[in-house]
C-alpha cells in the first residue's frame, strides 16, 4: 500500500523526501548561494540533514530558510560541516512543498578550487520525520536514492589578455597588417574585431590575425577578448591611425 494510517491520521508514502544539492561553479573570491532543494515533501514534521565539503574550498557565511520550515536551525560552526534541523511544533500542521522547492539555502565565501557537497548519514544525521503528533521516521535506505550530492568547482574565465602587437600605423601602400597577443590562460577561442571597413583576412579565433586596410579605413581600434565553456574574458585594445 501506498498509504499507512495510525488512528485517524493518515500518511502518504512512507519514504523520505528526495534532498538534493547542485552542481556549480564561481569564481574564486567570491561569494556562493547554495540552495538545497527537496522532492517527495509531504507532510514533513520534523527533520536533519549533515552536509559536508572541504573548509579549504567553501567558508559558511548566512542561510535563508526558503521554505519558512518551522524552527529551522542551521550550524556552521564547524569548519566544513553543516548541521541543518527543523521541527512542527506539536499541534501545528506538518509542511508539504511541491516537488523540486528550495528547502533553505546557504551562503559562502569561495575560496577556490573543487569540493564535493556530501550528505552524511549515519541515521539520525539524516533523517525526515512525518506529521505530528507522531512524528513516525521516513525510510531513506539507500542513502544515494534519497540524499542527492553536489559539486562547487572554479569557473575559470579567460584571463585578462597583455598587449596586442602589431603596426599602429598603415597606409594604402602597405595596407596589411599583422596582429598578435601572447595566447592568453584558460580561452579556447579569441574573438577579434577591426575598424569599421577594414577586413580581418585570417586567424579569427587565433591569437594572430591578418588585417587588409585597402578600402582606405586606416583609423580605428583593433581589439581581442578570450572566450571558453564558462563565459568572456576581458577585452585588449590598440589604436592604428
Amino acid at each position: 500500500s501506498d498509504f499507512y494510517q495510525d488512528g485517524s491520521l493518515v500518511f502518504q508514502s512512507p519514504d523520505a523526501p528526495v534532498t538534493s544539492a547542485p552542481v556549480l561553479s564561481a569564481l574564486a573570491g567570491t561569494e556562493i548561494s547554495i540552495p538545497i532543494s527537496v522532492s517527495g515533501f509531504h507532510l514533513i514534521g520534523s527533520f536533519s540533514l549533515n552536509l559536508q565539503f572541504d573548509p579549504e574550498v567553501l567558508t559558511f557565511n548566512t542561510f535563508t530558510n526558503d521554505a519558512v520550515f518551522p524552527g529551522m536551525e542551521i550550524d556552521g560552526s564547524q569548519p566544513g560541516n553543516i548541521l541543518v534541523s527543523g521541527l512542527v511544533p506539536e499541534g501545528d500542521t506538518a509542511v508539504t512543498l511541491v516537488d523540486n522547492s528550495i528547502l533553505f539555502t546557504l551562503n559562502f565565501d569561495y575560496l577556490g578550487g573543487s569540493t564535493g557537497l556530501n550528505w552524511i548519514d549515519n541515521g539520525p544525521s539524516c533523517q525526515y520525520s512525518g506529521s505530528v503528533p507522531v512524528y513516525p521516521i521516513l525510510n531513506d535506505s539507500p542513502q544515494n536514492t534519497y540524499y542527492l550530492n553536489g559539486l562547487v568547482s572554479e569557473n575559470l574565465l579567460p584571463s585578462d589578455p597583455g598587449a596586442i602587437a602589431g603596426p599602429s600605423q598603415v597606409c594604402l601602400e602597405n595596407p596589411m597588417g599583422t596582429y598578435s597577443i601572447e595566447e592568453i590562460s584558460n580561452a579556447s577561442g579569441y574573438v577579434w574585431s577591426a575598424p569599421e571597413g577594414a577586413m580581418i583576412v585570417s586567424g579569427q579565433n587565433t591569437n594572430m590575425i591578418l588585417v587588409d586596410f585597402e578600402s582606405g579605413i586606416l583609423s580605428g581600434i583593433i581589439s581581442v577578448y578570450g572566450t571558453n565553456s564558462f563565459g568572456i574574458g576581458n577585452p585588449s585594445t590598440k589604436e592604428v591611425s
